[in-house]
């Protein structure tokens, strides 16, 4: 029997609902079904209400009165845990794969069948995109597209547009070798535990012998049961598995209970909010029997706010007319996040004062912008609540994992100091945090990093060389003694080898057994960690380590199966752990039993509450969050739902409907305040802007977070910041290496050149730095070597012109020339990642596309303006005499290598950079210093073939972007005159000097660039800044260091640098004249 009880109005009645079922007196053990995310929340209001009702001594007593038939291992929380409950009582074990099984089988199939693919074969080891996959097919297993239903859409689709056709080509190979692998290991992947549920039930239906067989009474007796849904029928429909299965319990003697939202008895037509609930009941109506509909008589335990009913009832688009101010109703715009919290925290302490003070479980706080959710700990803490919150730990922030997943990363980085002082820091490594500090500033002090350096005795032995100071024992001692006993080789070198060794290994399981048996062995640290923090009473991180723990160790035994025997690249590995582990954050830490809610929209209208706060409710992102196609576009999924015959709804319609409905609902779950928390008045979301016609209390500025203690007083005079000269001697030594571009660095800030470049301080990353450009470095690899073989062979410009045409022509000639060149630069790299197979089949189709379009271009630029390359790769420090500066007895040589000198058919020459992007030659930016690069190699070229012979320089462009000239590398130069070009090089030559000279006496001024980011205040130069806001100056608008526009009035005589008209070019030649006079004395 399936009863309906329709619910007319969108007051929360989940605790009078669930009330109503625990006080029931007919012996049924009532089974609670609600949505996953919410199962924290109804496991704390139905144990409230059975101590409520029936005490605690009874429930232990009375075995009629069992809660685990609500939630024992949270089997009942969904319809999913339910289908694998039902299969498990008849001792079927659910032969379907879970998320992760099928994320690896997936990968497997991708990897070793990529070349059939011609879509999806570039997603394997993008495990991100293998989930979009996942999702996909799990949205095709509940509405019922088949392997069949696919192949017919893909018959169908003949003559559709390319992208569309290979997709589905690709889902068709994809579902056909999921289904082979699925054979091969008895598991279905492509199933869902509610399909098999289904099956199960409609064979005891249709087989009354069967039901009396032992094996079978434990899911009749269970079926006999009183089920109760939450939350279905209102924010979503059922799916058709969904729907099937509740049809076949029905029909086995379950009740089954729903709560839909339905229309207004006066209404023809479904409202916004009851579009789900009345499609609902008209579905259960017409499509199974013994199915009774009755309006829900409960009433909600509370009133919700006449702006909350009436932003339901006309879905945000109109005030009532009876509309009256009230105060159960404020909006509040504060800038700075910690005063938003600090704001909320404050009122919650208000709220939990007084006669009728609420209890901090009837307060809930929704971040609408979930980034919010971490920060707010920290800053309620200082308010004495954060013991009364809902602290949330994610699995994937624990030490452990985040020890799996830096010793994973480190052959990938290199085995660099940063990484390395993570994985010290997580706790797990047995090294003393003043060890960790001393060995982080001798690194720093001595630039050391990188496996060849912090494996390498030679630069831990000579108190000579690295005189740097230790304590042991009391006693003084010699640092570089003391780190390599106690840090690098008791700790660092048996832990890089398992590092090492994990990156040698090849295949999944194998990775997964090595790093498995390692993180056994840190059960000791573990342990005391684990007490270090019960010590503190911190039992929610120490019950994190634990969950953490057993999390990763269960990933790592699974990983280590046969089935997961494939290859797979160091880098691929590491995604799939940090996805796999990301999935099972899912589970978090408990609620506590009387805590205030920290919640998401989704999960904040299940239960009522008191007091609602929702915090940065923008325009975009409440109650519209913004919807993007993923693998398949929403066209893309309409043609092949109504080719495969399968009503397969629009998500991104379905989407907006649902969070329409979820916010509505959220707003009239509070039968107390609402308080709208925004950051800017222009950014407001139309919802809180509707609210504020109900209320006067529309506050701004009114709250600032309380300062304890003095104000600081800043004694760093930003703008004439320097490091002392005994420092600098220290600092520099006997001299400094220097590469150009790092000059263009302090020319844009000196502040920030001083702090990475000298001090070797930076900002720790987070994990999401963006690494090397990969591609370019590829692409600059393959370049040099194929053109320095051309020139070889084809010595004049015409001869390199005639090869360019017929490279171009020969398009198999030139696949397989890059192609060599590809292999040749994987092989010889030494980088784990660009050796593997992976990286030679997905990197290596882009390198040798664009291969062939930029090398003939290449190639064909030089010989048509009369050059031919001699040069490759030419290291500024081999040049007799090298580029450097002798200034106060300190040696300033420049490093750094020229991409390319081409000689001209005249012996006149050229220097060639290469860039992935385009890049413009700007001479006013070289007169601030911040584009010297090209000047300053063609002066250290000079020294090699004479000053006089070196008369060009720019950028070769080595990516790609579209055009309306179509797809085509561009190659940009100065176009400057003999005596142009020696005047920016003279200019650039007493700039550097000027430069290095300042270094050396410690200049640090924090003042940006006046013409950084064409002169826009600076702020795009300090907008990613590692420093900014700490040094002193303000990010937003900071103070620029003016750089002199160049001079105006022109000495009498001055002809013009075109010929023409004197104008702006003529201005920057005169000042940089004077300027590079000026430093000549």
């Amino acid at each position: 029997m399936i009863k309906l009880f329709g619910i007319k109005d969108p007051a929360c009645r989940t605790t009078t609902i669930i009330e109503e079922e625990i006080a029931r007196e007919d012996g049924r053990n009532t089974v609670f079904i609600a949505p996953e995310s919410s199962k924290a929340v109804v496991e704390r209001v139905v144990s409230e209400n059975i101590r409520k009702i029936y005490g605690t001594h009874r429930v232990e007593a009375d075995p009629d009165i069992i809660i685990e038939s609500s939630f024992v291992g949270g089997d009942v929380l969904s319809f999913i845990r339910l289908a694998v409950r039902i299969l498990e009582m008849t001792g079927r074990d659910y032969s379907g794969a879970d998320q992760g099984l099928l994320r690896n089988a997936i990968y497997r199939v991708l990897a070793e069948h990529m070349d059939e693919f011609k879509t999806f074969g570039k997603l394997a080891g993008r495990f991100e995109y293998i989930d979009e996959l996942i999702i996909l097919l799990g949205d095709f297993m509940r509405f019922g597209i088949t392997e069949e239903g696919i192949a017919s859409a893909y018959e169908a689709a003949d003559g559709a547009d390319e992208s569309y056709l290979h997709k589905l080509h690709d889902l068709k190979l994809l579902t056909m070798y999921l289904k082979k692998l699925g054979e091969i290991y008895e598991t279905e992947f492509l199933s869902d535990p509610i399909s098999g549920a289904a099956k199960l039930l409609g064979e005891l239906a249709g087989d009354p012998a069967l039901r009396k067989k032992r094996r079978m009474r434990p899911l009749v007796r269970f079926l006999q049961r009183r089920f109760v849904v939450l939350g279905f029928g209102t924010t979503r429909l059922l799916t058709p598995v969904e729907t099937e299965l509740v049809g076949k319990m029905s029909a086995l003697g379950s009740e089954i209970v729903f709560f839909p939202l339905v229309r207004d008895d006066g209404r023809e037509e479904s409202s916004d909010m009851s579009v789900y609930g009345d499609a609902f009941t008209d579905l259960m109506m017409s499509s199974l029997p013994d199915v009774s509909f009755e309006e829900y008589k409960g009433k909600a335990p509370y009133e919700p706010c006449r702006a909350s009913l009436d932003y339901a009832a006309g879905a945000g688009r109109s005030v009532s007319p009876d509309c009256t101010k009230t105060d159960r109703i404020m909006s509040v715009t504060l800038p700075e996040a910690d005063d938003r919290i600090a704001f909320v925290s404050n009122e919650i302490i208000r709220l939990t004062r007084g006669e009728d003070a609420l209890r901090y479980k009837d307060i809930r706080v929704v971040c609408v912008d979930e980034t919010m959710v971490t920060r707010l700990p920290g800053i309620m803490k200082l308010y004495g609540l954060h013991i009364f919150t809902d602290r949330k730990i994610t699995l994937e922030n624990t030490p452990v994992f985040r020890y799996l997943s830096l010793l994973s990363e480190l052959p990938l980085r290199g085995y660099d100091t940063e990484t390395i002082l993570k994985l010290m820091r997580t706790g797990l490594v047995p090294v003393r945090y003043e060890d960790a500090d001393l060995f982080e500033n001798y690194c720093l002090r001595y630039n050391i990093s990188g496996e060849s350096r912090i494996f390498d005795r030679e630069f831990f032995v000579s108190p000579d060389k690295y005189p740097m100071k230790a304590m042991e024992n009391g006693w003084e001692t010699n640092a570089a003694e003391y780190l390599w006993e106690n840090v690098v080789e008791r700790v660092l070198v048996p832990v890089c080898a398992v590092a090492k060794k994990t990156a040698t290994l090849k295949t999944i399981s194998d990775k997964a057994r090595c790093l498995a048996e390692h993180i056994d062995s840190l059960s000791k640290n573990m342990d005391a960690l684990t007490k270090e923090w019960y010590g503190r009473n911190d039992d929610t991180m120490a019950s994190a380590l634990v969950r953490g723990y057993n999390e990763v160790m269960t990933l790592l035994v699974n990983l280590s199966s046969e089935f997961n025997n494939v290859k797979i690249s160091q880098e691929a590995f590491c995604s799939l752990i940090r996805i796999d582990m990301r999935n099972k954050s899912a589970g978090t830490i408990p609620l506590k039993a009387d805590s205030v809610e920290i919640v998401s929209v989704e999960e904040a209208f299940l239960t009522p509450c008191k007091a609602l706060f929702i915090l940065d409710a923008r325009n975009d992102n409440f109650p519209y969050s913004r919807t993007f196609d993923t693998i398949m576009t929403r066209n893309e999924l309409a043609k092949l739902s109504e080719a495969a015959g399968v009503d397969l709804p629009d998500k991104a319609d379905q989407k907006h409907k649902t969070e329409f409905i979820s916010a509505a609902l959220m707003l009239n779950s509070c039968g107390g305040k609402i308080v709208f928390v925004n950051s800017r008045e222009d950014e407001k979301s139309f919802c809180c802007l509707f609210f504020e016609k109900y209320t006067d209390q529309v506050l701004k500025d009114v709250f600032r977070t309380p300062v304890y203690g003095f104000k600081t007083e800043k004694r760093h005079d930003f703008e004439h910041a320097s490091l002392s000269p005994a420092d600098m001697d220290i600092l520099l030594g006997d001299g400094l290496r220097v590469s150009v571009s790092s000059l263009e660095k302090y020319n844009k800030c000196p502040m920030q050149y001083m702090m990475t470049e000298v001090l070797k301080i930076d900002r720790r990353t987070d994990g999401t730095r963006v690494g090397a450009n990969d591609m370019g470095t590829v692409m600059h690899n393959m370049l040099e070597r194929g053109v320095s073989d051309a020139v070889e062979e084809y010595k004049t410009p015409g001869e390199l012109l005639s090869y360019s045409e017929k490279i171009r022509e020969d398009k198999d000639l030139l696949e397989k020339t890059a192609q060599r060149y590809f292999l040749e630069f994987c092989n010889n790299s030494g980088n784990i990642n660009m050796m593997s197979d992976e990286f030679k089949a997905l990197v290596g189709r882009k390198a040798r596309r664009m291969f062939g379009f930029i090398f003939p271009e290449v190639l064909r630029e030089a010989g048509e303006n009369g050059y031919v390359p001699c040069r490759f790769e030419m290291k500024i420090r081999d040049i007799d005499p090298p580029l450097q500066f002798d200034i106060s007895g300190k040696k300033f040589l420049f490093t750094g290598s020229i991409d390319r000198v081409d000689r001209h058919e005249d012996g006149s020459y050229r220097i060639v950079d290469y860039k992935t992007g385009s890049k413009k030659i700007e001479l006013d930016k070289t007169l601030a210093g911040l584009q010297i690069q090209l000047y300053a190699y063609a002066n250290a070229a000079g020294a090699e073939f004479g000053d006089d012979k070196v008369t060009e320089a720019g950028y070769s462009e080595i990516g790609l972007k579209p055009s309306d000239k179509g797809t085509k590398p561009e190659a940009t130069f100065t176009g400057l005159k003999k005596e142009e070009f020696d005047i920016v090089r003279n200019y650039v030559g007493s700039l550097m000097r000027e430069n290095c000279g300042d270094i050396a006496k410690g200049k640090a001024p924090a003042l940006i660039n006046s013409k950084e980011n064409g002169g826009n205040y600076g702020r795009g130069g300090c907008e990613y800044c590692p420093f900014k806001g700490g040094c002193g100056n303000s990010y937003g608008r900071p103070r620029v260091r003016m750089v002199s526009p160049p001079e105006e009035e022109l000495p009498e005589g001055w002809a013009p640098m075109d010929g023409k008209k004197i104008g702006n070019k003529d201005r920057i030649f005169y000042t940089m004249i004077k300027r590079t006079e000026k430093d000549n004395g």
